[in-house]
């Protein structure tokens, strides 16, 4: 059971989370929609409408990711998120929950304005009728999301390692703490060179460990 480590703080938290997500993303379309912004392309609505919603997602998710990512860690101590959620409180303060916050928002806005966008434009190619067409939806969401994840994949990696901070992978890099995601960026190349921003965050711990020992 070991992979299902951290699965019921995503699911406290993907509740509200996708809640605010759905109710801004179609709130600002219907605004922007409502207004005739005449110099707004349809896209830029769709992106715009993506972006504000991640805000209010990622408010919710960082924090969970957060304890998640802990409670998967190699030889992690935590076995309930409660224990885990509190243990991060007591050691690190509540600012460790929102350390990945600026990161995941530089990753998480450009992935979603991005999946929308092309979303929307491969229902229109796959769909022009605008007909309930399941094949055309699963088309469009499989494209739009295998383009969004490979233009921010990089930055993935980045968050992980944020979350994690990897005490060996601190050891070896001779630091106390890894903050920022231009720290984050600088640390990957560091250790795993190119390679390392299309890979997870366990890679570049591997590589670590292997010059460490």
């Amino acid at each position: 059971m070991r992979p299902m480590r951290g699965a019921t703080v995503v699911m406290t938290g993907a509740g509200p989370s996708h809640a605010l997500y759905f109710a801004s993303y179609e709130h600002v379309k219907k605004v922007l929609f409502a207004k005739k912004v005449s110099y707004l392309p349809e896209s830029a609505v769709q992106a715009s409408a993506g972006a504000v919603a991640t805000l209010f997602h990622d408010a919710v998710m960082t924090p969970a990711e957060a304890v998640k990512q802990r409670m998967q860690m190699c030889c992690s101590k935590h076995r309930r998120w409660t224990a885990c959620a509190k243990s991060i409180y007591s050691e690190e303060g509540p600012r460790a929950f929102f350390r990945a916050y600026s990161t995941q928002l530089t990753m998480n806005v450009p992935y979603q304005m991005c999946q929308f966008v092309v979303y929307e434009r491969c229902k229109k190619i796959f769909n022009p009728e605008g007909s309930y067409n399941p094949k055309a939806h699963l088309l469009s969401g499989a494209i739009a999301g295998a383009f969004a994840a490979s233009v921010t994949n990089p930055l993935d990696v980045c968050k992980t390692l944020l979350n994690t901070q990897e005490p060996q992978l601190l050891r070896e890099l001779n630091t106390p703490r890894i903050v920022g995601m231009s720290q984050a960026l600088s640390t990957v190349y560091r250790v795993a060179g190119v390679q390392g921003y299309r890979s997870e965050e366990r890679r570049v711990g591997k590589e670590c460990r292997s010059r460490w020992s």
